[in-house]
Order: structure tokens, then C-alpha cells, then sequence
């Protein structure tokens, strides 16, 4: 992935995150009730507001994430690429909000492991917003990173030894922050099928995660 599709993409992802948000009402004024209000005269419906999983029954939830990351690792002209996979549980705690933790292994090129604390917001319907902070433990560099990049006529070369270097150079334990969205499809009452797009800045690289999750909630 080069420096400018990672911007494109950082870039894309921020604009439907602020479009997203400017249509969202911000404020309840006092002749509309409130979602608390509501769910004070539906009964069972009251846990139907939980953040992008609407019309489910529980304030629970158990999330299996299958996708592919690809990080941008800073001063080394290459991009690392794995399959990922993760499990994560949220817990409601308002009508729109929902805190939880995330566990994530990458294989392949990338090789680490990814513990994240993360706040999820329901936006609007099924969209949900994700975002918080966590940490990154990079498994030890073992070589085979010799392959050069080349941007058109600017081509640049970098010897294989000088790039194992870089990567051996790195922290094996990094500071993550990931903002990311999601789209919930209703299974059943208790499962959701939610795509997912994440961008992770880890340490000085960035990271781009798609994928999917399979949530159950109880």
C-alpha cells in the first residue's frame, strides 16, 4: 500500500465519519421524548437502542472478527499484509453507547497481537462508530524483507539488509489508537452480521482493516 492510497484511504474514511456524524441529531429538544424516555413505556423494546445492533434482545454481546490488515511501516517503503482474526465483547451501558475489549491476532507479513479498549456509538440505523485506545505486541523480525518498491519513474531501491534492519529496529510494543465503522444486517434477534472498515495508527505506521464480524448478544 503506498504513503498516497493510505491517504486516500485515511482520507475517505474521516469524510463518511464526518458526514455521517453532521446528520446525526445532537441534541433532544423537550416536546420530542427522549430514547430513554421511550424505552421507559416499551418494556422488552428497551435494550433495542444498543449501539448499531437495533431490534436485538440482551446488552451483551460476543463478537468473532475475521478480515485483512495491511500496515504502512514508516521509513521502510513496504507494506506488511495478514489475516486477521479476533474476539471481542461489549456491553451496553446507554441507549446509544456500548464499552468493550478487543483481541486480534495477525498472521502472515505482520505477525503481532492487538488489545484494545474501545468505545462503540450507534450513529444512525445500523451504522455504528468504534474508536478507542489499546496496545500492539509485535513478534520478533526473522528477516525476508528484501523486496524493493518502485513509484514510476521515482523507483526506489533499498537493499534487503538495509530493510531487515529498519525492521528489527522496531518496538515490539507499540501504542495503537483505531477509529472504524461498521454496518449491522440482522440474522436472527440475538446474531448480526456487521462489515467493518478500521484504521489503525500504530506507533509511527498505519494500518487499514477490513473484514467482517458475527455477533451473538445475551
Amino acid at each position: 500500500m503506498s504513503r498516497s492510497y493510505r491517504v486516500r484511504a485515511s482520507s475517505l474514511l474521516l469524510s463518511v465519519l464526518l458526514s455521517v456524524g453532521l446528520s446525526v441529531p445532537g441534541v433532544v429538544s423537550a416536546d420530542e421524548p427522549s430514547a430513554v424516555q421511550e424505552s421507559e413505556h416499551t418494556g422488552a423494546e428497551q435494550h433495542s437502542a444498543e449501539p448499531g445492533h437495533e431490534g436485538h434482545e440482551g446488552v451483551n454481546s460476543i463478537h468473532l472478527f475475521l478480515g485483512e490488515t495491511w500496515e504502512q511501516v514508516d521509513g521502510a517503503d513496504i507494506t506488511e499484509k495478514g489475516f486477521t482474526f479476533g474476539i471481542e465483547y461489549f456491553r451496553q451501558v446507554a441507549p446509544r453507547w456500548a464499552v468493550g475489549a478487543v483481541v486480534e491476532r495477525a498472521a502472515g507479513d505482520i505477525r503481532g497481537t492487538l488489545l484494545l479498549a474501545q468505545v462503540e456509538f450507534n450513529l444512525v440505523g445500523g451504522l455504528w462508530l468504534v474508536t478507542g485506545p489499546g496496545v500492539e505486541f509485535r513478534d520478533s523480525h526473522d528477516g525476508g524483507h528484501g523486496e524493493p518498491e518502485h513509484h514510476g519513474a521515482n523507483s526506489i531501491v533499498r537493499a534487503a539488509h538495509d530493510i531487515d534492519q529498519i525492521m528489527r529496529e522496531r518496538d515490539t510494543t507499540v501504542f495503537v489508537y483505531r477509529i472504524g465503522l461498521g454496518y449491522g444486517f440482522h440474522l436472527s434477534d440475538r446474531t448480526i452480521l456487521s462489515p467493518t472498515i478500521d484504521l489503525d495508527f500504530v506507533g509511527r505506521d498505519e494500518a487499514l482493516v477490513l473484514g467482517g464480524i458475527l455477533a451473538y448478544h445475551f
